[in-house]
């Protein structure tokens, strides 16, 4: 707002405590390069409960460019994604329309849940984004908008580069994250970013816990914050959108507060230019 301060509001009829971790801003101005970012009011995209659910294994795409305020040509969108009444567990991809859908995910969830997550995504040619529900039950989903990133080609330093998503990082394929220990993970310099790259933004998802506890992620080299990116319980799968800033080796360190070892996965959504 104008007094420098943004509002939570808790749509409950009980008390909550509420925790925020800063990663980032925007400088004022209005956006006029490739990969500037233009915040929006929170607007409605989607909602399938208005309509019908999306089926099992199935996909809806829905209109983002020239929708609530966006241009007919945008780079990408980020918007808030939530899932609700799922018949079955599962996952939701989200991914430029058009395009082959990636191995990758934005939020899991379980039957009956209703879990949000922040997606940033490419947006496809025909000014679409598509959300396919990898789940042997329909599930109702809500997009949100929050903003958009400019067209063209990004080359000026801080603008953002959409990618993918793309799958960086998945300990399941080797070992899981110890017991209050961190791992580290290239991104500048592999998967396309180019070495020198300032930010990453990805999906990360922690899976099979063995305790409670939370991941922080932050630039590898540095001393580990005292913040969060998300935060489990024994056994439970949790995605959260993260930006965060690269070491000077490209790498960022994501460490497992937990008494028990983790499975992290990382999905790339795109860096920031150097």
């Amino acid at each position: 707002g104008a007094d420098g301060k943004v509002t939570l509001f808790n749509s409950s009829s009980g008390s909550s405590q509420l925790i925020a971790d800063v990663t980032g801003y925007y400088v004022t101005g209005t956006p006029a390069t490739a990969g500037s970012f233009k915040s929006l009011s929170p607007a409605r995209l989607l909602d399938t409960r208005n309509s019908s659910a999306v089926g099992a294994n199935s996909a809806v795409s829905f209109q983002v460019a020239g929708a609530n305020g966006i241009p007919a040509s945008v780079a990408a969108v980020v918007f808030n994604l939530t899932v609700t009444q799922a018949k079955s567990l599962g996952f939701v991809t989200a991914y430029a329309s058009g395009a082959a859908r990636p191995n990758a995910s934005n939020l899991n969830f379980s039957a009956g849940q209703t879990v949000p997550n922040l997606v940033t995504v490419p947006v496809g040619s025909d000014g679409k984004v598509t959300l396919f529900n990898s789940s042997s039950g329909t599930s109702q989903l809500i997009a949100d908008v929050a903003g958009y990133y400019l067209p063209g080609t990004p080359t000026v330093t801080g603008a953002f580069k959409a990618v993918g998503p793309t799958r960086i990082f998945d300990t399941r394929s080797t070992q899981p994250v110890a017991a209050d220990s961190a791992v580290s993970v290239q991104v500048a310099g592999a998967n396309g970013v180019p070495t020198g790259a300032l930010a990453a933004v990805f999906n990360l998802t922690v899976t099979s816990p063995k305790s409670f506890g939370f991941i922080t992620a932050y630039p590898n080299g540095s001393a580990r914050p005292n913040a969060s990116n998300l935060n489990f319980s024994t056994g439970q799968t949790v995605p959260n959108l993260v930006s965060v800033a690269l070491g000077s080796d490209g790498k960022v360190a994501l460490f497992n507060r937990s008494s028990g070892s983790s499975q992290l996965i990382a999905d790339l959504a795109g860096y920031f230019l150097p």
